[in-house]
C-alpha cells in the first residue's frame, strides 16, 4: 500500500477517502469547508453577535457577543474588578484582543512577541485608552478571520488544535465578562 504524501501545490487537492478532504498529514481528517465555515460561524457568533437563528453560543443578537458586550460599559465600568482579586472587563478584553494576535501569529509561522502574563496587564483603563482596546479587538478579530478565510494549507495538527481552542477560550471570556456586567 502507497503512504499518503501531503500536496505539495499549497492546496486542499489531496487525496479522497470516504469524501473527506486529508489535510497535512495522514492522520489528520478535515472535511475543509463546513470545517472552517462551521470554526467562522462560532468565531462571529462570538466575537460579533449574531442576529442569524439558531444562535449556537450566545443570545442577545448582535449585542451579545463580546464586542457588544463590552460596548455597553464606559471605561470607569470595564475598570471596576467585581472581587478585590478578580480581573476587570478591560482586562478580559486585552487577554481575549492578545490570544486572537497570538493565534494569527502562530498561523503565520511567527513567534509571538508577548508572553501569557503580559496580556493580563490592563486593570484599569481611561475612556480613549477604552475605546481603542475596542477597536484593536475588533481589528485582531478581522485579521485572524481574514487568515482563516484565505488559507489553503492547513497546519499540522497541534495547530488546528491551538486554532480550535480560539472557540472555548473566547466564550470562556465572553461569559465571564457578560457576568461582570450583570453585576454593574
Amino acid at each position: 500500500m502507497a503512504s499518503w504524501k501531503p500536496p505539495t501545490d499549497n492546496s486542499l487537492h489531496a487525496p479522497f477517502r470516504n469524501g473527506q478532504h486529508f489535510c497535512c498529514y495522514p492522520k489528520t481528517i478535515v472535511m475543509a469547508n463546513f470545517t472552517i465555515e462551521s470554526f467562522l460561524y462560532l468565531f462571529d457568533e462570538l466575537i460579533i453577535g449574531s442576529t442569524k437563528e439558531p444562535t449556537w453560543v450566545i443570545d442577545g443578537g448582535s449585542d451579545g457577543g463580546l464586542l457588544g458586550t463590552v460596548g455597553k460599559v464606559n471605561a470607569r465600568e470595564a475598570s471596576e474588578p467585581v472581587n478585590q482579586h478578580d480581573a476587570t472587563i478591560a482586562g478580559h478584553t486585552e487577554h481575549v484582543r492578545w490570544a486572537l494576535e497570538y493565534a494569527l501569529t502562530l498561523l503565520e509561522g511567527r513567534k509571538p512577541a508577548e508572553g501569557w502574563s503580559a496580556s493580563w496587564s490592563i486593570t484599569s483603563i481611561e475612556e480613549k485608552e477604552w475605546d481603542s482596546l475596542q477597536k484593536r479587538l475588533r481589528e485582531a478579530y478581522q485579521r485572524l478571520r481574514d487568515h482563516i478565510s484565505n488559507r489553503t494549507v492547513w497546519p499540522a495538527p497541534d495547530q488546528m488544535t491551538g486554532l480550535l481552542s480560539v472557540l472555548p477560550h473566547t466564550a470562556y471570556h465572553l461569559g465571564a465578562v457578560r457576568q461582570m456586567v450583570i453585576r454593574l
